[in-house]
């Protein structure tokens, strides 16, 4: 008898399942939808309209980077860039102009006046401080990340930069 009941018990188990023996309270909670997953197709393009486009068209490499040479005068502040080659030496276009002499400056707001041409001698320490005359007469500081960063920046800017004089320590 007891072999008899066994075996319809084991039919019965068979018939229906395990899954009704394994159900728990969670079971009957409704999931959130699976989150997409991002691939090289989905991701949104400026082609697309998805993202904004850049004001005005700069020539770039196929990942999207400005071509070195193409790059856009830097500046960090917003300053306007000169409006000639060279700044007016009247001081009635003076870049940060809150910045009084003997003054500080970052490191991209040194580059940004080599680059423009405001600047007329430039002097490096051991230190990696480094000294700004202006065309102005204001003398600055600023300290470069690298020792010779300065001259590198020099280098780069080509002819606007090629009467600055160069002292080194």
């Amino acid at each position: 008898m007891k072999q008899k009941l066994l075996l319809v018990l084991l039919i019965l188990l068979f018939l229906f399942g395990s899954s009704a023996c394994n159900k728990t309270e969670t079971d009957n909670v409704e999931r959130p939808a699976p989150t997409e997953v991002i691939t090289e197709e989905t991701l949104p393009t400026v082609d697309s309209g998805e993202y904004p486009q850049p004001p005005t068209a700069v020539p770039s490499t196929p990942e999207g980077y400005p071509l070195p040479d193409q790059q856009p005068a830097m500046d960090p502040e917003g300053y306007p860039p000169p409006v000639s080659d060279s700044p007016p030496l009247d001081g009635s276009l003076l870049a940060y102009p809150e910045i009084g002499d003997g003054g500080e400056l970052t490191w991209e707001q040194a580059q940004f006046m080599i680059l423009q041409g405001y600047v007329s001698q430039v002097a490096q320490e051991h230190s990696q401080k480094v000294f700004l005359t202006l065309k102005d007469g204001r003398t600055l500081f600023t300290v470069e990340p690298n020792l010779d960063d300065v001259f590198t920046i020099i280098e780069e800017c080509g002819e606007i930069c090629q009467d600055i004089v160069i002292a080194t320590e």
